[in-house]
């Protein structure tokens, strides 16, 4: 915007500072921010030169110039606002420099340590694996009603339900009509098989026929 030449921001609830980097709009030749909520420092510099004081009037608490018929700003406390800027960044990177090290050896140990552990045995092999019907599956989700309905993909929907153990389960159905679907199953199956989340639903069992 180093072209905009007129702005008027005037009369409205917006509570905010006047950004010292507008002094470098050099054709800036009317700037109405009057009957606001700003608070701060006008800039001096620049187009504010040519400004006159009826365009800052009524707002929450300007300081600068007198010329401008404001109380003056406060040094001291710009001095301390830099201050303190200066101290969190110094506490921010000290506190970096002690917890990257901290969590890199960590997650290097846990590293060798999951190298080092025998593979256990997958307790939903096959052999163990829960078997259900379609017709427990229609009964347990109210025949994959939209009312159990939680959530929706590419390439199928996810019910929520109830089986006859009482444990709630999430049912996903895929849409056979789309090619890319079988592929997807297949992909979830690798995935949810390498990956162990206390975020992450456990897979208890699959249910297939000719249309399901």
């Amino acid at each position: 915007m180093v072209g905009l030449e007129f702005l008027d921001l005037s009369h409205n609830s917006i509570s905010e500072i006047i950004h010292m980097s507008l002094k470098k709009i050099q054709n800036l030749k009317y700037f109405n921010v009057s009957v606001k909520k700003l608070y701060g420092e006008i800039p001096s510099g620049g187009p504010f030169k040519n400004l006159s004081n009826q365009f800052f009037i009524y707002n929450e608490a300007l300081c600068g110039s007198s010329r401008f018929s404001i109380p003056p700003c406060s040094t001291s406390s710009r001095h301390i606002s830099n201050r303190t800027k200066e101290l969190v960044l110094f506490l921010m990177l000290g506190i970096a420099l002690v917890f990257i090290p901290i969590t890199l050896v960590f997650l290097w140990v846990r590293y060798k340590r999951g190298k080092r552990a025998p593979e256990q045995a997958d307790p939903l092999s096959i052999a163990t694996t829960k078997r259900i019907s379609y017709y427990e599956l229609l009964q347990a989700t109210n025949a994959l009603s939209k009312s159990n309905l939680i959530g929706s993909g590419s390439f199928g929907f996810v019910y929520k339900g109830v089986p006859r153990s009482g444990t709630p389960i999430a049912v996903k159905v895929f849409n056979l009509q789309l090619k890319a679907a079988f592929k997807s199953f297949d992909t979830e199956c690798e995935v949810l098989h390498s990956l162990h989340h206390r975020n992450l639903f456990k897979v208890i069992t699959s249910c297939s026929n000719l249309d399901f």
